[in-house]
């Protein structure tokens, strides 16, 4: 099948799970891309075990959560626990075997008086059932991992940019390039966002579940390449004329309530949320105009500190555009995510055995579009997915639902937004990664506003020590950011009437 006929590339990103643990208890069979059957690799018969602390047993289990009671660790060093079972100042990826061991030893840190198993857990059939759905529908990558053992943003910075620019670990100040506040991370060889941009006649638009989409931290991305997403304007965009060439989706990350709200599947949140957004995303594109030349592609961004069976490769190619920082070489991959691949080009119940990681979009990117190119040579040598494009327009599926069912007797999840005045328990704490980083997408948009002058932004911004200062500048933000697409509706709205009337006539 010629490539070009893809002409759309969808990605939608959520948060925080390994593949184990939302896809591991379901039974996904079909056949492999050469048609050969298979079975996808979920959680093996017998189950696993890890070893609390007093060395207590815990087995995995089809017993998940919808929210689980704390946030299980994940950031760079809690996941070098989890892989090795140890982190001492000795221990490392070139030094200790990976044993999947430690991820009971990880979460009983944070878990208190709550059950530790949870951490084993995975959902249950029809659990999720949008996802599982989808999961049994299309192709079901079970080799797909996450870029490095490590958290969220440098993560997601290795699908923007083939690169988390040699750290493993997340941002921890505001301040987070060369002190200049307000700025972007930029990249050696740039961003995808960046390169569209400026070496390509290819469009992107990035679809926001709220103020702060994590991919204004990279250079590329202006507010006004982003849209705030909503099911019924997204599937209206999908069958409009002019969709984008890539188009990101990011979920609500629930800033304003300690991430208990939103729909990123967020272990403190209600996943359930998530798989309504699953539903509506697939829905929106599946009754378009566009379905039938498009690939949605659903991942994660990293596993959250879920337990997953699958011992992670290395020697992978490390991206080799900066030095590494914190003695981590970049050839090591994190666990295993969720990853679904959607299109009617593709047969029905896939089962992709291949190795991929968050660059393999990157690569898929570049194989549909040559122009693009590569950026490091983690996404030049990343395996991309033409391979699973094996039917054409003429052969396409027909049968691929137009909307997905819910079970008997339940209700739609959507986004539950906290209130953005309300006053959340963790006020007092000091910032962490997750803040950071949202500060810095806010400062980012609040400089190019024009309402702050860099000494009042950095004033303004060093004035936040706590939690709850973070969010109050996310409100005031966001607050300023409403008043300018107020100022700028009407213009726009007569700007459309006039394009509208010049079609028509």
């Amino acid at each position: 099948m010629p490539l070009s006929d893809i002409k759309h590339v969808f990605v939608l990103m959520l948060e925080n799970r390994s593949y184990d643990h939302i896809l591991g208890s379901i039974a996904i069979s079909g056949a492999d891309p050469t048609g050969a059957p298979a079975t996808a690799d979920g959680v093996p018969p017998g189950g696993a075990t890890n070893l609390d602390s007093a060395g207590v047993a815990y087995a995995a289990s089809p017993t998940a959560p919808f929210v689980m009671p704390a946030d299980p660790p994940h950031e760079y060093d809690d996941v070098r626990r989890q892989l090795l079972g140890a982190n001492g100042p000795t221990d490392n990826y070139d030094t200790t075997a990976i044993t999947n061991s430690g991820f009971v030893l990880s979460y009983e840190t944070v878990a208190g008086n709550n059950p530790r198993g949870a951490i084993m857990s995975s959902f249950a059939p029809g659990a999720l059932p949008y996802l599982s759905q989808l999961a049994q529908q299309f192709c079901t990558c079970d080799r797909w991992f996450s870029s490095l053992p490590g958290p969220t943003v440098p993560n997601r910075f290795f699908l923007l940019a083939g690169s988390s620019n040699g750290s493993p670990k997340s941002p921890s100040e505001f301040s987070m390039i060369r002190g200049e506040l307000g700025a972007q991370f930029t990249f050696k060889n740039g961003t995808i966002f960046k390169r569209i941009k400026e070496q390509t006649q290819r469009r992107f638009v990035i679809y926001r579940g709220d103020d702060f989409p994590l991919s204004g931290l990279v250079d590329g991305v202006a507010r006004s390449d982003t849209k705030l997403f909503d099911r019924a304007g997204f599937a209206r965009d999908c069958s409009a004329a002019g969709l984008p060439d890539f188009i990101f989706i990011e979920p609500s990350y629930g800033v304003f309530s300690s991430y208990r709200t939103g729909n990123s599947m967020h272990p403190v949140g209600d996943v359930r949320a998530g798989d309504q957004l699953i539903k509506d995303v697939y829905e929106g594109i599946r009754g378009s105009a566009c379905w039938t030349q498009s690939v949605l592609v659903l991942i994660y961004d990293e596993h959250g500190g879920f337990f997953d069976h699958v011992v992670p490769p290395g020697g992978v190619p490390a991206p080799g555009d900066v030095p590494p920082l914190y003695h981590f070489d970049f050839t090591q991959l994190g666990l295993r995510v969720p990853a679904v691949v959607i299109s009617p080009l593709i047969p029905a119940r896939t089962i992709d055995h291949t190795c991929y990681d968050h660059t393999s979009v990157l690569a898929t990117l570049r194989a549909l579009f040559p122009e693009i190119g590569w950026f490091t040579e983690r996404d030049r040598l990343a395996n991309d997915l033409s391979h699973l494009f094996t039917l054409s327009p003429a052969t396409a599926r027909t049968d691929a639902p137009l909307t997905l069912a819910a079970p008997a007797g339940s209700a739609p999840m959507a986004v539950a937004p906290a209130a953005m005045a309300a006053a959340v328990d963790d006020d007092a704490e000091p910032p962490g990664h997750a803040e950071a980083a949202f500060v810095q997408v806010a400062a980012h948009w609040h400089a190019r506003i024009g309402k702050a002058k860099p000494a009042a932004l950095r004033k303004r911004v060093a004035a936040v020590h706590t939690k709850g200062n973070a969010r109050d500048y996310l409100r005031e933000v966001s607050a300023l950011l409403r008043q300018k697409e107020a100022r700028k509706a009407p213009a726009t709205a007569r700007r459309r009437k006039r394009k509208r009337a010049k079609a028509g006539a």
